[in-house]
């Protein structure tokens, strides 16, 4: 569903999708959060959620994804602190997500994703 005109939120029904290993909805104009049910999704490995409007954080709940291997967060209006919990995705081998409004500092934990490159 990407590049396309999609506005509104990701509902929270995403999570009803526990199948689901590519969740690519990059290049809309959807808002709101990314909802917490995303964590449900453990056969996830690529989540493409750029280019949009999310805002909120980024939910401590992704520590979850053990499958995940590729996320891009980037150009979106995500605020906070990068969840420490990022450490936990032992599968992470591609992440972005830069252009957004994240502060404080980079979570010493990124240090124990061996496979991010």
């Amino acid at each position: 569903l990407h590049s396309n005109s999609l506005a509104g939120t990701i509902p929270t029904e995403i999570g009803d999708l526990s199948s689901l290993t590519k969740l690519d909805l990059e290049s809309n104009s959807l808002a709101g959060t990314i909802p917490t049910e995303i964590a449900h999704l453990s056969n996830l490995k690529s989540m493409y959620l750029y280019q949009n409007k999310l805002s909120g954080t980024i939910p401590s709940e992704i520590g979850n994804l053990s499958s995940l291997s590729t996320m891009y967060l980037y150009l979106n209006n995500l605020a906070g602190t990068i969840p420490t919990v990022i450490g936990d995705l032992s599968s992470l081998q591609y992440t972005s997500l830069g252009s957004n409004n994240l502060t404080g500092t980079i979570p010493t934990e990124i240090g124990d994703l061996s496979s991010l490159t």
